[in-house]
Order: structure tokens, then sequence, then C-alpha cells
């Protein structure tokens, strides 16, 4: 048979034709081939031990390039994994790397996994967000930085946030009446309230206070999963009182899996406390973290009336992740504490720096012989809401919203001590009430944007902020005369005998009403330009509006305005990139910047008559520094080493202007120091850290009037309450697994307790140690703090100087439950 090629032709065309047509067709029926399928993986990476939520780990599919990021709360989701058998590779900073066991990716739901990492011995590179305000390479941050971890002050038994940070390089603590502590860095001198030249933060809120300062007195740290410490100015983010560095407490999170733990203190000076937490999820996107705290001492002091300290906090914090774009979470915290409030050491002969136990042995330097009535009550409550929103991948916003209500009352105190008389065997005491109720709101806009010109790697970050301080504040003075409300109670200060309750006479001596409120816009872009070259600019602008009314004076109204802005420049060069020279991962990095900080020159409560602050401005402060950081063999090793040189100008003294003396912003003061620190882990269960800490801080062109025929030139002085060395040297062993030893010691050289220079306190050493035992769900913690019994004083005037704590032992017995 012959075939017609034409005939076969069409044919074949008529049949390759009617094909298409099926495929065309048959799509919707399922009669195309059919892609290859995929999955999503989803879960949590978290610290193994504390179960705290690891921020930014870079999870990756083994073998792909398949990667995303975990948010803060640890949470990530990676789609379009291929279905088989797959393994996920999961990196992190201050974190060993891990790799998972082989999951079987399934198309019909999505794979959950919960995922823990260890971490490197020392955290060399970590990211930490109090220098910046974003996560960055703490290797990277132009700045001396010091991060303590939960499980650090787990293991050494840390009760406050003084204990917790009490080895950062530069830090100096210092308590007025036991109670009201405050860490100065740098040698930034302690003037009057706490933490006036110290930022503290709260999950990045600051806690400052109407009066430019901040109080820890009732701050627990049970609630903490970290804390970050950065030396050096940098009101260009912060504003106020951000002078010699910031301490940024940043509490728990809510964890993966459900936990619980319980825990009880006993110690010396009868010791007890107890905490109780809770943490966990809600759902897949929800979790929460509760936390309750409640204990007291009764102190070292010896006298007729008993010392007791009580403190009470409750913490509650709820996370949710409403979408894969946005996180939200908020917190509550109330704390409630009473103290017995102590008498300093006093003074006896200024002229030459005598001390009462040294003039008269009869008199114990622990005796504290306030009023029996004599309490120092606060409350705080703390309420922080956050919201942030990625808005593609260059953008972000993030909203802070923060409510405080502080109450600092002073009832019926006398541990305010005038002169003393030797030969009648007497002390003046200035018995007084301050009640102090304060309103604070906080809000706060960020946004973060990545420009993305071109390879270049860089982040601008604009923010605006709002804070208003309303407040009431009453003083009375108590004296045994009703004409005379500046009496002083004449006190026997061998027998102690203290006037009747009942003779006493209640002056009223203010009655205000006042208001803070702080404007501020600030900005922060960061680019690298070329390879291993960091630049940073910032700067803020603050507004601060002050006003008080006087009700004791038929209303009368003070109203003041201060501005300020506070730039920052730095430059960071690597000057060796382990990852490029692949020189057994050593990293050097070069560092200089310039800051200025400021600090009001009043705050509201205190403001003068109309007219009087006219010419006052906040104080100006500016720093130079340079600085090398380093990370060697495999990050066991660390090396930060700054040289800084700060200048405080217009500090408020005292001047003579024709026949009136008035405030004026004379005063300078100047600091220069050397900062060293260094840590070192020969082996994972054995670590070392140290650091040095060599200061010239010195009184600048400062000469004050108080009156037409008395000067006071302290040019050239050295500033009070200052050490020219300090040093901190420590350890950590485990010999075993669940046994561990840590050690702790610190010299702070001598200091001059007055401006004058007469009275010289001695440097003194302190030893601390711990030992713990974790056999399975419990642990066991013996601690010592002041093991040598070193008597010493941490600060002082001239009328008074303040005592340290002697040798305390405290055993610490927990619960865990997983």
């Amino acid at each position: 048979m012959v075939i017609d090629l034409h005939d076969f032709a069409s044919a074949s065309v008529k049949r390759v034709f009617f094909v298409l047509i099926l495929l065309a067709v048959g799509t919707p029926v399922g009669l195309t081939a059919r892609p290859l399928q995929q999955a999503v993986v989803s879960g949590t990476v978290s610290e193994q031990g504390s179960l705290q939520p690891i921020a930014q780990a870079l999870v990756r599919v083994a073998g792909t390039d398949n990667t995303v990021t975990t948010n803060q709360s640890g949470r990530f989701r990676i789609e379009n994994v291929a279905l088989g058998t797959r393994e996920l590779q999961i990196t992190a900073l201050g974190y060993r790397t891990f790799n998972t066991a082989p999951l079987t990716i399934a198309g019909d739901s999505p794979t959950r996994v919960t995922i823990t990492l260890e971490s490197e011995p020392l955290k060399v590179e970590r990211l930490i967000v109090t220098a910046t305000k974003t996560a960055q390479n703490s290797l990277e941050v132009p700045a001396v930085v010091t991060v303590v971890d939960r499980q650090d002050i787990v293991e050494r038994g840390d009760v406050e946030l003084v204990d917790a940070i009490e080895n950062a390089p530069g830090l100096m603590h210092t308590a007025q009446a036991n109670a009201f502590e405050s860490i100065e860095l740098r040698g930034m001198p302690r003037q009057g309230n706490e933490f006036e030249t110290t930022l503290l933060l709260i999950d990045g809120v600051p806690q400052t206070d109407s009066r430019n300062s901040a109080r820890v007195i009732n701050l627990p740290i049970d609630y903490s999963s970290s804390v970050e410490v950065v030396n050096g100015p940098n009101s260009a983010l912060y504003g106020r009182t951000a002078i010699g560095g910031a301490i940024n407490i940043i509490t728990g999170k809510p964890t993966a899996q459900p936990r619980v733990v319980a825990e009880v203190q006993v110690g010396d000076f009868n010791h007890l406390r107890g905490t109780a937490s809770a943490s966990g999820p809600l759902a897949d996107n929800a979790g929460y973290f509760v936390s309750w705290t409640s204990g007291g001492n009764k102190g070292f002091y010896t006298g007729s009336s008993d010392y007791d300290v009580s403190e009470t906090a409750v913490f509650a914090k709820f996370e949710v992740a409403p979408d894969e774009r946005s996180e939200a979470w908020i917190s509550v915290n109330n704390v409630t504490s009473d103290n017995s409030l102590p008498t300093n050491v006093p003074v006896v002969d200024a002229e030459n720096g005598v001390m009462l136990h040294e003039f008269d042995p009869r008199f114990d330097v622990f005796t504290n012989f306030n009023l029996s009535t004599a309490n120092y009550h606060q409350e705080e409550l703390r309420l922080t809401a956050f919201y942030s929103r990625d808005f593609g991948s260059n953008i972000s916003l993030s909203n802070t919203f923060s409510y405080r209500d502080i109450q600092y009352n002073f009832i019926e105190s006398g541990d305010f001590l005038g002169g003393t008389d030797t030969v009648s065997q007497t002390i003046e005491m200035y018995p007084f009430q301050l009640l102090t109720d304060e309103n604070i709101f906080y809000d706060e806009v960020r946004l973060s944007y990545l420009p993305t010109f071109g390879n270049v790697d860089d982040e601008l970050l604009v923010g605006v902020s709002y804070e208003s301080n309303e407040g009431d504040k009453a003083t009375d003075f108590i004296t045994l005369d009703p004409m005379d409300p500046f009496g002083a109670f004449n006190i026997n200060y061998l027998d102690l005998e203290l006037p009747s309750r009942s003779d006493w006479e209640f002056h009223e001596w203010a009655r205000v009403r006042y208001r803070l409120q702080t404007y501020a816009a600030y900005f922060q872009y960061q680019i690298t330009p070329v390879r291993r070259l960091q630049l940073t600019a910032a700067g803020r602008f603050d507004r601060l509006d002050l006003k008080n009314v006087d009700e004791l004076k038929a209303g009368e109204k003070s109203e003041e305005t201060f501005d300020a802005f506070s730039p920052k420049f730095s430059a960071l060069f690597r000057l060796v990139d382990g990852a490029e020279t692949g020189s057994g991962q050593v990293n050097l990095n070069l560092y200089a910047a310039y800051s200025e900080a400021f600090k009001p020159p009043r705050h509201p409560s205190s403001l003068n008559p109309p007219g009087q602050d006219a010419n006052l401005d906040p104080e100006d402060i500016t720093n130079f520094e340079v600085g090398l950081k380093g990370s060697f063999l495999d990050g066991r090793g660390s090396l930060q080493a700054t040289y800084f040189n700060m200048e405080r100008d217009g500090v408020v003294i005292s001047r003579q202007d024709g026949p009136l003396f008035i405030d004026s912003n004379a005063g300078k003061q100047d600091f220069e120091g050397l900062e060293l620190t260094a840590a070192w882990a020969p082996m994972p269960n054995l670590s070392f850290q140290g650091n040095v800490a060599v200061y010239h801080n010195r009184f600048g062109d400062f000469v004050e009037q108080k009156s037409s025929t008395k000067t006071i030139d302290l040019t050239g002085n050295r500033l009070p309450a200052v050490p020219d060395r300090i040093y901190n040297v420590g350890g950590s062993y485990e010999p075993v697994d669940n046994v561990g030893f840590t050690l702790r010691f610190k010299y702070v050289g001598d200091r001059f307790a007055d401006q004058d220079n007469i009275l010289l306190l001695d440097g003194y050493p302190l030893l601390d140690a711990s030992a713990y035992w974790s056999p399975g769900p419990v642990r066991f913690t013996l601690s010592g703090h002041n093991l040598l019994d070193e008597r010493y004083f941490s600060s002082g005037g001239t009328a008074n100087v303040n005592l340290g704590w002697p040798r305390q032992f405290t055993l610490v017995a927990s619960y865990l439950y997983n």
C-alpha cells in the first residue's frame, strides 16, 4: 500500500493539535505534570538551660540557600522546603553552631521543631541592643561593653542589680544610708541622688524620674534575662543622665516549653527570700512569663531600734506575634519595699578628717541611732507595651509605651545628721518627712530603614519620644520647738536616748506640685562605605519644660525651659577579620568616637522663684575616645581597651554678682582614664575574666563663692568618692557536670570623701565566691560576699560616711521543672 505523505502529515498535525488541546483542557482536572511538592518548617530557637529565646539566629536548610532569621521571640518559619529528609543548621552569635537530626518533611502539615543552642564559654561575639538601640555584634560596638547573663546570676547567687554587675570595668558602687544604692561609671562622682550620671533602663525604657535620677532600692533581678552595661556617654540616643554610661536590664521572655522555677534563699542577718516563676507558650504565636518575689533581712546594725527590710515584687509579661511581620508584648511590674533607715558614721573633725569611731572607740561603727519610727516606703508600678511591624524587607516601625506610678516616702526619719559635740557626747539630728508621688508617661516611636545603596551596608534610625513627669512633693521638719522648724535633736551617741514622740513638733516646710515634659527627636546613621570600615553618626535634640506650683506661697509658679543637642560620631575599622584572613578566627577592631551629653541644671520640684535661674543652661559633657576590641583563639579569648578624655563643663556653682550670689554654669570637671578588659577560656568548663580601670579625674576651673568673705577653690582637687584605680578579676570552673565554683575579687583604690580632699577613705578589697550543685531538677548554691570581712566605706562627705556590708553567706535552694 502506498501512503500519501500529505495525508500522513495532515494526520500527524491533527494528532499533535489534539494532544495540545487535551493538555490545555486537562489542566484543571489534573492532567498536567505535578510540580515538585514543598512544605513549611517552623519552630523556636532558645538558649540551653534558661530556655530564653534567641533573636536573629540564622536557620538554614542544610545544603541549600533557603534561610531565615528568628524574630525577637526566637520563632522562625521557613517556606518552600522540599519534601523528604532534611536537616536544619542554626547559627547565632555567642552560641555553638547546631545541626538538627534528619527531619522527615511531609506536605500535609507544617513541621514544627524546638531547638536549643549551647552558649560559647565567653560569648565574645553576641548581639546587644543598648549601645545603638538596634541589635549589633558586641565586637563592633565602639565602646566598652559588659553583659551579665541569667546563668551568671544564678551560678553566683546574686540578689540585687549591684551584685550582678559589680565587676564591670570602672564600676563604682556607692550607697547612702545603706539603702540608696547607685552605680557610677568612669569615675563620675555621686553628688546627691542615685544614678544621676548613669542611665538606668529596663527593656530600653529610661527609668529616670523628675529628679534626673533613678532608684533601684526595690528592683529585684529575678525576672531579668540579662543586663547590659555600656561605658561612655550616649545622650545622642537617650538624652539626660546618659553621661558615664548606661545599664539596661532586659527582662525575661516566654519560653518555648512550659517551665516552672521555685527558689528559697536564707543567709546571715536573717536574710530570707522566696521567688517563683512560670513561663511557657499560650499558643503557636503567643507566650507568657510571670514572676513573684518576696523577702527581707534585719541588716547588720546595732542600736536601740530594730532594723528591718522587706520587699515584694510581681512581674508578668505576655507576648504575641499577630502575623509574620509583627510582634507585640506587654509587661506589668509592681514592687513594694519598706526599709529601716540607718544613720551613717559621723565625722567629728572635718578639718582633719577624723571619724567618730576613731576619735571615741566606745562608739560602735555599726551603731544605728535613727528614730524607731524611721522608715522609707517605696512603691512603683511599671506598665510597658511594645509593638513592631516590618513593612517589607528594608523598613520597620516600632512603638514603646510606658507608664510608671512612683511613691518615695521618707517617714519620720532622722538619718540626716549635723555637727558632733565630743565634750557632751552628742550629735545633731534633723528629723524630717518627705512624701513624693509621681506619675510618668513615656512614648517612643522609632523607624528603621535600610536604604541599600548598591552593595553598601547601611541603616538609618529615626525616632521621636515624649515623656511627662507629674507629681506632688510634701516636706515636713520635725523639731522639739513649735517656733523653730530648724531645731535639732541632740542625741547622745553612746546611750542613744531619743526624745519621746509626744514632744515632737511637725512643721510644714514645702508643698509643691511639679511637672517635667521632655520632647525629643533623634537619628542614627550607620554605614560601611568600604570593606572593614564602619561609620556612625547620631544626634538628639531635647527640649525640657519644667514647672512647679508652690502651694504654701499662694500658688506661686516657677517655669523654665532647657534645650540641648547631643551629637555622636564614631568610626570602627577591622584591623584583622578572621573570616577573611582565615587567621584562626582572630578578630581585631580599632575604633574612635566623639560624643556629647548633657544634664539639666535643675529638676522641677527645686526650681527657684521666677528670674533666679534665668542664666542657667544644661551641663555640657564632651568625650573623646579611642579603643581596641578583639577576639582570638577561636573565640576563647577576648580583649577590650579604651582611652577616654572627658570634660564636664557648666557645673552649677555659686558665684558673686555685685552684692548678690547667684548660681551659674561656672564649674568644670576633667576626666581621663584607661579601661582594659580581658577574658580567656582555656577549656569549655574553665574561664577567667579581669579588668583594670585607671583614672585621673579632677576638678577643673572650680571656684565657688559662698559669701563675700568665703571663697572655695577646688581647682585641681580629686573628685569626691572617686578612686584612681579599680581592679576586678574572677573566674568559674565546672570540674564535673552540674558542679561548679565561681570566684570574684575587686579592689577599689583610696578616695577622698569630701571635695576639699581632707578625709581620705582607704582602698579596700572585696572577695566573693560561690559553689553550686545541681542534681537533676534541684539546685543548691552557697555564696559568700566580702569573705575577708573587710571594713570599708563606699562613699561619704564632710559630715558622715557610708559603711559597706560585712561578710555575708547565703544559701539558695531552687527547683526547676521543664
